[in-house]
């Protein structure tokens, strides 16, 4: 194998051993559930504003639904980075906020060229947590309760799809979740060393599999094609074990906070089950091959089922991408062969509180700029292969600062690298 295809390789694995190791969550919000859902890791996909149940392209894939690896005519790495910053506020004040991180790395490869048969293996963020709260009560003794949590599920896939019949794709993935949630609640009195709290930490390590099933129809007509996408994953069952421990505390006149005095109780916590919800998304594409497209999305996780506290989340999303000219040529610039991209999209999520369901939505723009490859063959003509550089732009908005709630205002910049290559060439000669 070549000395750069494994390079791509210890790239994938160095992927798959970081992102369980990562947590850079900041949201009052993911205190809910296993915490914020990554819609759409990729980075491309994204500044589409996060479409992908029914789109297919030669050099890319994109997780939301496996029917789109039936496109690939190519090996295709892809991997990425996320940075948030913005700020919370509510009724009375604001605080500023900014986070980073390593997002996902994903391989994908065709290995059945006669019914567009593909495999991939990727590895990214499922759900990530944390956040810090206090509440104060003056009322009683000025008591003060602070609630932290971090942590989250990474998620490895393996998954595949083929076409049975023409036009007509199926696809499969076996997706493995893990991570740690912590948890905690701190009742303190401040400035009183005559009254007792306590803390109260919970953490536990889940793990679990999840299937996903994606289906795709095309009908073209002429340079022109419509997709049909369908995705569900059913509903999941995950274990988890860990430990609840339990201590008192005083405040310290010396440290100015609250100070840990003895262990009051620790509990092991054997077998604990979670559910993640089912999820139903459909999807709708028009385009010209890899030179525009236009893509509607909307899906369905069923939370209701989960628990009489939540309701279903319903996500909308609305996307397209342009290239004037893919390849170079006799007077083609370098800025017409940029792909150019811009979405929307709209959540009702699956929290609500306040007698209030929490909403959000965002606007997305993305660049990709090319990167050429010629492999030459013998008796045929040249073969192109256009890698990417994509940076994204959003501006998303979560909540409302009305009927005691949080907002969140946040800009999100991506960058991310979708790289192709052809890794399968039979010989002619010997």
């Amino acid at each position: 194998m070549y000395p750069y295809k494994l390079l791509i390789l210890n790239l994938l694995i160095w992927g798959f051993c970081c992102l369980n190791a990562q947590t850079n969550e900041r949201s009052p919000y993911s205190a809910f559930g296993f915490g914020d859902n990554f819609h759409s890791p990729f980075i491309n996909y994204q500044a589409m504003g996060g479409v992908g149940n029914a789109t297919k392209f030669e050099n890319s894939f994109t997780l939301q639904n496996p029917a789109s690896y039936s496109g690939l005519k190519f090996t295709c790495l892809q991997m990425g980075a996320f940075a948030d910053f913005g700020f919370y506020q509510n009724s009375e004040e604001k605080a500023k906020f900014s986070t980073a991180q390593f997002s996902y790395f994903a391989l994908g490869m065709p290995v059945y060229e006669k019914r567009n048969g593909s495999l991939v293996f990727a590895a990214s963020p499922s759900n990530t947590m944390g956040y810090q709260m206090q509440t104060l009560d003056t009322q009683t003794y000025n008591s003060s309760t602070t609630y932290q949590g971090e942590g989250g599920l990474a998620k490895i896939t393996i998954g595949t799809s083929l076409e049975p019949i023409k036009n007509l794709a199926l696809g499969v993935n076996f997706n493995y979740l893990f991570g740690n949630i912590s948890k905690s609640r701190e009742l303190a009195y401040p400035f009183r060393t005559d009254l007792f709290g306590y803390t109260r930490s919970e953490n536990v390590n889940y793990s679990g599999w999840q299937s996903h099933l994606g289906f795709h129809y095309t009908l073209k007509k002429g340079k022109l094609y419509h997709r049909l996408g369908f995705t569900f994953l059913p509903s999941t069952t995950l274990r988890g074990t860990g430990e609840l421990l339990t201590k008192n505390n005083r405040y310290s006149y010396q440290t100015g906070n609250a100070q840990t005095l003895d262990t009051i109780g620790l509990e092991t916590i054997q077998n604990r089950k979670e559910k993640l919800p089912s999820i139903v998304g459909f999807g709708y594409a028009l385009g010209n091959g890899e030179k525009w497209s236009l893509s509607l999305d909307y899906s369905v996780s069923n939370w209701g089922n989960i628990s009489h506290r939540y309701k279903n989340e319903q996500r909308l999303a609305i996307g397209f991408f342009l290239i004037p000219k893919r390849k170079p040529g006799l007077g083609i610039s370098y800025f017409e062969r940029i792909r150019y991209s811009g979405g929307f999209h709209k959540t009702h999520s699956f929290i609500f509180l306040n007698e209030t369901q929490i909403e959000s939505f965002g606007t997305h723009f993305g660049l990709g700029f090319p990167m050429m490859k010629r492999i030459k063959r013998y008796a045929k003509e040249d073969l192109t292969i256009i890698s990417r550089l994509h940076l994204s732009l959003s501006y998303n908005r979560r909540g409302t600062t009305m009927n005691n709630l949080i907002q969140e205002n946040f800009f999100q910049l991506g960058i991310g690298l979708n790289l192709g290559d052809k890794w399968f060439i039979k010989r002619k000669y010997q």
